[in-house]
């Protein structure tokens, strides 16, 4: 079994992120818990997730990463693009770097 922790920062309600988060890791045979989630109290905050990804085998897991990463960067350096979300959401396996 493959591992990661994925942080998620922004609008991941209204911008469905959080949904194609969760969307992605089942379709490439994966299992997540979430481990904190905080929502945004005002339209001006942002939401934060903390997930944890397991995959049954590192090729899954790469596939995940490909699809959580936009325009094909690693995801440490991720930063969704602002004309589709255009709220400046981020998403980053905590394992990769700082936390978001």
């Amino acid at each position: 079994m493959q591992q990661e922790v994925v942080e998620a920062e922004g609008h991941l309600i209204d911008s469905h992120l959080m949904e194609q988060i969760f969307d992605t890791v089942v379709e490439y045979n994966g299992k997540f818990e979430v481990e904190e989630f905080r929502i945004g109290r005002t339209n001006a905050d942002k939401s934060y997730l903390r997930l944890r990804v397991e995959t049954p085998h590192e090729a899954d897991m790469q596939q995940v990463r490909r699809r959580l990463s936009p325009n094909k960067r690693p995801v440490r350096q991720a930063k969704c693009n602002e004309s589709s979300h255009g709220d400046g959401s981020s998403l980053r396996p905590r394992s990769w770097g700082q936390l978001v």
